[in-house]
């Protein structure tokens, strides 16, 4: 009997059982508080052979039970909603993966051969295309665990993150029909001929990629990524709005009930902003701005040439941002630098009317003091985030050192944006960032796909996460956790170059080229269908 036969023999139940442990112990060790790369390639292989096994009725609610439990598992304070919030959405992700196994077992029945292996990936690579169009961007995407397979990763310099995906899932039907021919007597499946012969390309290319990369005696410019402790400003918020304290941890998530309770002193600030208990804040204010002036100028003295801030740096009420902006200027013209100066300005007036009253952006200011570019953070986080959205542009900034682009955190969750980078040339991408523990240290390197698409080098300077500084093949220059001490900063000589990549010329091919496959598949087997029933 083949692994693709619905069984009611024990040994065929213990197989199932088997299988729909491994897969839920798979999609559970994939999560983003510690990912394990291998389980990305473990985890559809037996969730597709369950489903295979079991038959449709009985598929469709182990698949959806087991996608469910390990989604909650893995993704509790990865996720910054509230706990109703983050469930509803679980479930919409359960039921909505559900699609590739069905597809999976439908076309089995009318398309044979080594091509039917191409109707679960190529729908599961549909599925993260049209969503990276939604509020999550990437996020939760399979490829995203492959950052440190450095020579499977380089395909994402031809096909995007979609090529990545492509193989991780097609190698899920591969196995189960090995495992089939295997149990039925059979010589090997064709299909896994074929799947090995385009591994084995794809990391030959990996290898020969690295090998030749281009980047030596490359010109380069010595980059200080700067972040420092900034919680305490929130603790001495809560004390002035309501006469109590609260001590705020720095492995919380964005969901936690403390982080949600000292987020109400914000709002009392935004309330009342001219209020005398509240000069405390802006004290703190002007501290963090000082604390971050006096690391930078250590920066400037170990000869950095260009400074960069974690995102929301600096924080204030947008009455007060005029003089912090100068003190920025005078701080970049005295040294001779390019800072790229991160604000979260708060509007108190569009608080009071209901709309977004945040300004999340990020100022650069050239050697001679003047700000040439003022970036506001394209996609500020759904629902979580009150910020006013960018125009959707990814700037150039054209400095003697080459081509600068910034941009901020969420954004590079976002492939259609971010391609941007590549289609301008950018030679070196800064993200100032804020993450929290749970998402560390997934989230930096998933920022590090952008950079192998676009061939461009990466700063990413990261409160409360990983800090990292990448090479344009995401090859890391230097990182640093957050978790280890208060205040971080990294200098380091990062090669200016653009390298041409194949997806920046070809752009989404791969989402294309599955959409044609399953629709192809589905015509060809509505054809055959009409034949036997004729």
């Amino acid at each position: 009997m083949t692994i693709n036969k619905i069984s009611r023999t024990p040994g065929q139940k213990v197989t199932y059982v088997l299988l729909g442990f491994i897969a839920f112990i798979s999609f559970v060790c994939l999560s983003p508080k510690w990912t394990m790369p291998v389980f990305a390639w473990i985890g559809p292989v037996c969730l597709l052979g369950l489903f295979r096994g079991v038959g449709v009725k009985y598929g469709i609610i182990w698949v959806f039970l087991i996608q469910l439990s390990s989604g909650l598992i893995a993704n509790f304070g990865s996720v910054p909603f509230p706990v109703p919030v983050f469930v509803i959405i679980m479930i919409m992700a359960s039921f909505q993966g559900l699609v590739p196994y069905l597809l999976d077992t439908y076309g089995k029945r009318y398309i044979k051969g080594w091509v039917s292996t191409l109707i679960f990936p190529s729908a599961w690579v549909l599925i993260d295309y049209f969503t990276s169009f939604g509020p999550s961007g990437v996020w939760g995407h399979l490829a995203n665990t492959q950052y440190s397979f450095s020579l499977f990763i380089q395909w994402a310099s031809v096909t995007g993150v979609w090529g990545i995906s492509f193989m991780l899932y097609w190698f899920a039907p591969v196995v189960n029909d090995a495992v089939a021919s295997y149990r039925a007597g059979n010589t090997p499946a064709l299909s896994a001929k074929v799947y090995s012969v385009a591994i084995s390309l794809i990391l030959i290319f990996g290898a020969v990629r690295l090998t030749n990369s281009t980047e030596s005696g490359a010109p380069s410019v010595k980059v200080a990524a700067i972040t420092t402790q900034s919680l305490h400003i929130l603790e001495t918020t809560y004390e002035a709005a309501f006469g109590n304290t609260i001590r705020l941890s720095t492995e919380l998530s964005q969901a936690s009930p403390e982080l949600a309770e000292a987020s109400k002193a914000t709002l009392a600030l935004l309330s009342s902003p001219d209020e005398s208990r509240f000069l405390p804040v802006y004290q703190a204010f002007d501290h963090q701005l000082e604390m971050y002036f006096e690391l930078s100028e250590h920066a400037v003295r170990a000869g950095a040439q260009v400074v960069v801030w974690s995102e929301a740096a600096i924080i204030n009420v947008k009455k007060n941002e005029p003089a912090y902006i100068e003190q920025a200027q005078a701080f970049a013209k005295r040294h001779s630098i390019y800072l790229f100066f991160p604000m979260a300005i708060m509007h108190p007036e569009a608080y009071a009317k209901g709309r977004p009253f945040m300004e999340n952006k990020v100022l650069t200011i050239n050697p001679m003091g003047e700000v040439v570019h003022t970036y506001l953070k394209n996609v500020p986080v759904k629902g979580i985030e009150p910020s006013i959205p960018g125009d959707g542009d990814i700037p150039i900034i054209t400095t003697p050192y080459g081509k600068i682009s910034p941009a901020i955190c969420y954004d590079a969750d976002f492939p259609s944006l971010m391609s941007q980078l590549g289609q301008k040339d950018t030679q070196l991408v800064v993200i100032p960032s804020g993450d929290w523990k749970a998402i560390s240290p997934y989230h930096s390197y998933m920022a590090s796909i952008r950079a192998i698409e676009n061939g461009t080098a990466m700063v990413r300077p990261t409160s409360h996460g990983l800090h990292l500084i990448t090479d344009a093949y995401g090859r890391v220059l230097a990182k640093d956790d957050f978790f280890e001490d208060d205040h971080h900063t990294l200098i380091v000589d990062v090669p200016i170059i653009s390298v041409k990549t194949w997806y920046t010329t070809l752009g989404d091919v791969v989402p294309l080229v599955c959409g044609l496959v399953l629709v192809s598949l589905f015509v060809r087997g509505v054809y055959l269908f009409r034949r036997r029933t004729a």
